[in-house]
């Protein structure tokens, strides 16, 4: 059965919310949350938000849709006012899933450049949880407050829609490691985006009787994190029109070495199986060398952003592919492999 998720929008229609530096909370809210919903359903997950326009939508309601949704997680999305710095993620005040999914999603977020300004809890003069959406709701929930929208600098976050879909993306990433927890990084199950739905065969080993694979994933200079492993033929690894910056790659048995033009720069040390990556975090690869110690040929290719097209196959640091034996085009940045 699919997983459920409830995201609460915060504000909506006569309540602007927060105000500040061009900005209205509740419509940064909604550009995020509609980021956050994209992300989650790319995953299978089954999402209802307490809206989709601005139009009113008070508390009450939103607490009212959730728990008749019966969700297995809940977050209310908001962003700050009153000059302060950095996201914090608000949690049921004795902790369990709701504080495991506050972390996560914090942890998300910070990765995409925000300050954090910690966990939090807040209670009322009963000693119960302060906030309606935590306390009422039946769900592990979290309040998650963004960014400081009157603060010139901690606004620029999320000051554009592009920056509003990566926050929002991150914070589907963090919920997405909380219903999956058994996985070692939140790249593992993120969907493969509407531009990756060519399947080719675009790493993999040609073996004879025992099958070895290939399993590679790159690092998304757009999204600024490590996109999914991708395994022989299921898929490529990269998204269209975001450049790749760095490459994971393993076998599943036997040894791999790869290294990476740096474009503008130089061939990176080689790299050799998941001891480290070829690349450096924001500077996309234009070439990319493969080679293994199986006995047997790694054949692969890439895809160019600019040119938008594939090129020609090579196997191994081979230069009679036609490529002085490595994948790509010095000048013109590699977005799928």
């Amino acid at each position: 059965m699919a997983k459920k998720v409830f995201i609460g929008v915060g504000h909506g229609g006569r309540d602007s919310g927060a105000t500040g530096n061009g900005f209205k909370e509740k419509d940064l809210n909604l550009s995020i949350a509609l980021a956050c919903r994209d992300e989650l359903v790319k995953n299978g997950v089954s999402v209802l938000m307490s809206r989709t326009k601005d139009e009113n939508d008070p508390l009450t309601d939103e607490i009212k849709e959730c728990n008749n949704f019966n969700p297995d997680l809940a977050l209310d999305i908001h962003n700050n006012s009153g000059g302060g710095d950095g996201a914090e993620v608000f949690h049921y005040s004795k902790g369990g899933t709701s504080k495991i999914l506050a972390q996560n999603i914090l942890n998300e977020i910070v990765k995409i450049g925000q300050n954090s300004r910690g966990l939090k809890i807040k209670k009322n003069i009963f000693g119960k949880d302060y906030f309606g959406f935590i306390r009422e709701i039946k769900a592990p929930s979290v309040i998650v407050e963004g960014a400081f929208i009157d603060n010139v600098k901690d606004i620029e976050i999320i000051n554009t829609a592009e920056k509003q879909k990566k926050m929002g993306t991150a914070i589907a990433y963090g919920i997405l490691k909380t219903l999956e927890p058994n996985v070692k990084n939140n790249t593992s199950v993120i969907s493969n985006h509407p531009q990756n739905n060519t399947k080719t065969n675009n790493l993999n080993t040609t073996v004879n009787k025992k099958k070895i694979s290939v399993k590679y994933q790159v690092w998304d200079d757009v999204l600024n994190c490590w996109l999914p492993n991708v395994t022989d033929k299921t898929d490529y690894a990269g998204i269209f029109k975001h450049d790749v910056c760095a490459v994971f790659a393993s076998l599943s048995e036997g040894n791999i070495w790869y290294k990476a033009h740096i474009k503008g720069g130089v061939w990176l040390p080689e790299v050799k199986n998941r001891i480290d990556f070829a690349g450096v975090y924001n500077k996309p690869i234009d070439g990319l060398m493969i080679k293994t110690d199986t006995g047997k040929t790694v054949c692969y290719r890439v895809h160019l952003r600019r040119k938008k097209k594939w090129l020609s196959w090579v196997t191994g640091y081979n230069a009679n592919d036609g490529n002085n034996g490595y994948a790509g085009f010095l000048g013109q940045e590699i977005e799928a492999i």
